[in-house]
């Protein structure tokens, strides 16, 4: 014993500026998938995902679709909480999402690490149907959690035989400030950019420039949640940068940002497209480029809001728009298997060129499932 926590009160994360593995200097482990494309109507962007796959994603047990048992592990830093009488945990979770919903069996677990060393569950549920986003608050004023070396985990137990059984959690927070933890004040972005292109999320730059005006989408939709008790103003803008860092493009084109009043959710997030009376748009101008061949930008939108600090990293969405040498339609991200099991079955894309090319190559990813 003796050695410095890792981390200080308050531990926050809303895994809203990045995707992938979790922020190790928050987490030892890499078994979660952090994600803005699995939950459901999320309080903000950004959630870490539990399933039956491992860090690689890979299912653990692909031999028997059968396997079931623990999977993924979320295991907090240490945490110095030796001087305190109360510390306040809480998060939110979700199950299913707009993944795979998990049984009767499939648990969602919080351990705590007392003061020899041992894990002691504190907190579980069980496999249920889909559901908003629920808060679980948790006071821990044991002595025997309340030392200089504190740890918290999450775990999951479900089938292993591929990416099934999802868990979504998100907004962990662990302080010794009452208000602090009992504070849901917050208007944040829930979803990643929707499409800049129509038709595509990327296409060769050579295309692009070809018929520019054909391919960039009239508008894009931006989706907010409020999740104040009130209807809160706030100033929204977003830049394009190129892959140089060079401003390509400002919306608004007359002033800094505009201001809209996001309403106090209601069982649905609010629209740029659907609920604001002038939607957020884009023109053929926005994409400037030196390069011939190919080219990149940054999207980078951001809201003005008045919450706490701990709070502002939702309040910027960063995407990057690509223009390289290749068609897309989906974003890269995996929510649901297709399948064909029928003998001599097809399956069939169609893609819609400005011009006359030479296709090289097809790249597809086939999920590792056994069911």
């Amino acid at each position: 014993r003796g050695v410095a926590a890792d981390v200080e009160l308050p531990f926050f994360d809303d895994f809203s500026n990045y995707t992938g593995y979790p922020n190790p200097s928050l987490w030892q482990d890499l078994d979660v998938y952090v994600n803005r494309s699995l939950p459901y109507n999320p309080i903000n962007i950004g959630v870490a995902t539990f399933d039956g796959l491992d860090s690689l994603g890979n299912p653990r047990n692909i031999f028997s679709e059968f396997s079931h048992g623990p999977s993924d592990f979320l295991t907090s830093q240490t945490i110095d909480i030796s001087n305190e009488s109360i510390v306040y945990f809480s998060f939110y979770f979700q199950a299913q999402g707009i993944g795979n919903k998990p049984e009767s069996n499939d648990i969602l677990r919080v351990d705590f690490l007392d003061s020899i060393g041992e894990w002691n569950t504190v907190w579980e549920i069980d496999g249920q149907d889909l559901n908003d986003f629920e808060k679980v608050n948790i006071e821990i004023d044991d002595l025997i959690y309340l030392h200089d070396e504190f740890q918290f985990r999450f775990h999951n137990y479900s089938t292993l035989s591929g990416n099934f059984d999802h868990w979504h959690i998100d907004n962990v927070l662990l302080t010794e400030d009452l208000s602090l933890s009992n504070d849901v004040n917050d208007v944040a972005f829930v979803y990643e950019t929707s499409k800049v292109l129509n038709f595509y999320t990327s296409i060769p730059w050579s295309h692009f420039t070809s018929n520019e005006p054909s391919y960039v989408a009239q508008n894009m939709d931006s989706w907010i949640r409020n999740n104040w008790a009130i209807t809160k103003s706030i100033d929204y803008r977003y830049d394009i940068y190129d892959e140089f860092g060079l401003l390509s493009f400002h919306y608004p084109t007359t002033g800094n940002s505009r201001n809209d009043n996001i309403p106090s959710f209601q069982g649905e997030n609010f629209s740029y497209s659907e609920n604001s009376a002038a939607a957020i748009t884009l023109s053929s101008n926005s994409f400037t480029s030196a390069n011939e061949d190919r080219a990149s930008f940054e999207i980078i939108q951001s809201i003005a809001t008045d919450d706490r600090d701990l709070f502002i990293l939702n309040d910027t969405l960063k995407f990057v728009q690509e223009f390289y040498n290749y068609y897309s339609l989906d974003d890269g991200s995996a929510e649901a298997s297709y399948g064909v099991n029928v003998a001599e079955g097809k399956i069939a894309l169609r893609f819609n060129i400005s011009e006359s090319d030479i296709l090289k190559a097809v790249q597809i990813h086939f999920e590792q499932n056994l069911e």
